[in-house]
């Protein structure tokens, strides 16, 4: 599950209530590095957000793991509830790379302690791949995907000088 706070990203951990869930209301500083900033346009109609296709880079953890994610054409769509939260989903198509980039990882820092099988995923994803054909080579660079969310509100606190410039690059 992946918890969305803002167009920006930040680099602390999840903060959780008593009972495991996400803390509403917390507070996240912003992540200095601009290229994490992701900026679509998108509507709300009936009470469910659509946003235009765009190409996001986040981090994403797998459990202890940190891995940069490239999502090409990604939409998301989601419900907005009385109580300020939010369900919805991320659909679009995760660079081949980015998934190479965390079979990586995960060999590097002990895949082998939970039973996976790097060279058998890397396997599937080859296999599987189904976006964003490379011309020259005539393969799938992009395998589609789709994560699903709960979001709660949540602030995001640094530099609003920052926010503005790294905002401005992601729109050009």
């Amino acid at each position: 599950m992946i918890y969305l706070a803002s167009p920006y990203s930040h680099p602390d951990p999840l903060v959780r209530d008593g009972a495991g869930k996400p803390l509403a209301r917390a507070s996240f500083a912003l992540d200095p590095d601009p290229a994490l900033v992701n900026v679509t346009h998108g509507r709300i109609v009936d009470g469910v957000l659509t946003t235009d296709p765009v190409d996001l880079r986040f981090v994403f953890r797998e459990q202890i793991i940190d891995n940069l994610r490239v999502m090409r054409g990604a939409v998301i769509r989601a419900t907005f509830h009385p109580d300020g939260t939010l369900d919805g989903g991320l659909y679009g198509y995760t660079t081949l790379s980015s998934y190479y980039d965390m079979i990586e990882h995960m060999t590097q820092d002990g895949a082998d302690n939970v039973g996976i099988s790097c060279v058998g995923i890397r396997q599937a994803i080859d296999r599987y791949a189904d976006g964003y054909r490379d011309q020259a080579t005539g393969r799938f660079t992009a395998i589609s995907s789709e994560m699903r969310f709960h979001a709660v509100p949540a602030f995001v606190v640094g530099s609003t000088a920052m926010a503005q410039a790294a905002s401005s690059r992601s729109m050009r």
